[in-house]
């Protein structure tokens, strides 16, 4: 056993000292030629991530843990800060052309980290907003009170991307669950989000008059019914933890999702505290705001791949690993969110536009600029596809391609 971990050790150190005498070479070679090392520093970059998540066959067939080669791999790939070479400048031809090509060989101009497998996601995303939007529909059927219940279905029923939901499901069936399972769950997390929207848009919150395309709850049933539409919700996402999975879940599984679902939603209310106090004030720091979005909008989505993972049958590490993942997934989607705020029309967006600068509210944008808040965004793309390490990379492509379109949307 000592004899076969010494010889597994100096095999190690063997391919670390050539991968790092490969990276003098490269960077000699370069200096020599006088192009800058940093034009293909991006390339270089995808080949290490591409690596990272699939490890070539090869290390498989030695028996060498492929961590050994990670670090000499991304000494190789430091961030790229969207400098394409100047040659596509000076022959006038469009570098995206060149993209897809360099996608094949593992290099990538946006870190981004594709699926390795054949996921067709514009209709994966069309199967699952209409299974979800189906099931929240059986959900709160039309009944007495009718206003409120009018209210309520006015609300979760107006469309919207589904997103929670869908990392739930997802994170479900990487760990080897079925949608069906974590139905009820997913459910309850678009209502749960759905409560906050309705809140947030309040005359005494935003004060706006446009979400999801269509007129707010409050000014189309008043703020008392949208008020209580907001209760009825809250009310309703409990009742379904514990009705709609009777039989399919533990005791213990129940109580586990009903303590996440009420930590998300604890956090959530911090969040939108710090949120509303915040506004106008000019003395808050990129620690503050992260504290206000860590609460605010990443722990649903924390919960969604949490309770996803859980329904699965996911092990304490996996849970763990996707809380992370879920995490980072939420203040991306929460970054991005505001620079869209700057960037897009209300039309583009279907809510309107340039609210939290009209709002005073500090944003990320605001601390950092734009094209500091999409290198950010970039950072926080990679710290998520990074979590997803060591899950089968098939069923891992939803994750992967979700955490892309977070990152990557127009609305």
């Amino acid at each position: 056993m000592l004899q076969a971990m010494k010889s597994l050790n100096l095999r190690a150190l063997f391919f670390s000292l050539i991968g790092t005498l490969l990276f003098h070479l490269i960077s000699l070679f370069f200096h020599l030629i006088r192009i800058p090392f940093p034009y293909f520093e991006e390339a270089l970059f995808g080949l290490g991530a591409h690596f990272k998540h699939r490890p070539p066959p090869l290390f498989h067939l030695i028996r060498i843990p492929f961590s050994y080669f990670e670090e000499a791999l991304f000494r190789l790939g430091a961030h790229f800060k969207h400098r394409p070479p100047p040659l596509f400048h000076l022959i006038r031809i469009p570098f995206s052309y060149f993209e897809e090509a360099l996608f094949h060989h593992g290099a990538h101009f946006k870190h981004r980290l594709r699926p390795q497998s054949s996921l067709n996601f514009e209709h994966y995303m069309e199967r699952k907003v209409t299974a979800v939007n189906e099931a929240l529909d059986a959900a709160v059927p039309l009944r007495a009170p009718l206003r409120i219940h009018e209210a309520m279905r006015y609300s979760l029923l107006a469309g919207g991307k589904r997103l929670r939901p869908i990392f739930c499901i997802a994170a479900c069936e990487l760990v080897g669950g079925t949608q069906s399972k974590v139905m009820p769950i997913a459910c309850v997390l678009e209502m749960i989000h759905t409560m906050s929207l309705i809140q947030d848009d309040l005359p005494c919150m935003d004060n706006d008059d446009l979400r999801r395309g269509k007129s707010t709850t409050h000014k189309v049933y008043g703020e008392a019914t949208a008020i209580l539409a907001c209760d009825g919700l809250i009310a309703l996402a409990i009742e379904h933890v514990t009705v709609k999975t009777e039989g399919i879940m533990s005791t213990a599984q129940i109580v586990q999702a009903i303590r996440e679902i009420a930590t998300g939603a604890k956090a959530l209310i911090m969040g939108q505290e710090e949120d509303i106090r915040s506004e106008g004030m000019s003395n808050v720091d990129l620690k503050q705001l992260e504290f206000i979005h860590l609460h605010k909008t990443a722990p649903l989505f924390e919960a969604s791949v949490v309770l996803g993972a859980i329904m699965g049958g996911g092990s304490t590490k996996e849970i763990e690993k996707l809380r992370k993942f879920g995490r980072i997934a939420g203040l991306l989607f929460q970054v991005v969110d505001d620079i869209l705020d700057v960037t897009k029309s209300t039309p583009e967006l279907g809510k309107t536009a340039g609210k939290d600068v009209m709002a005073e509210k500090v944003t990320y944008p605001k601390l950092l600029g734009i094209d500091k808040s999409r290198e950010y965004a970039e950072e926080l793309v990679q710290d998520a596809l990074g979590q997803l390490t060591g899950f089968d990379p098939v069923r891992a492509a939803p994750l992967v391609s979700l955490i892309n379109y977070a990152a990557y949307r127009q609305s």
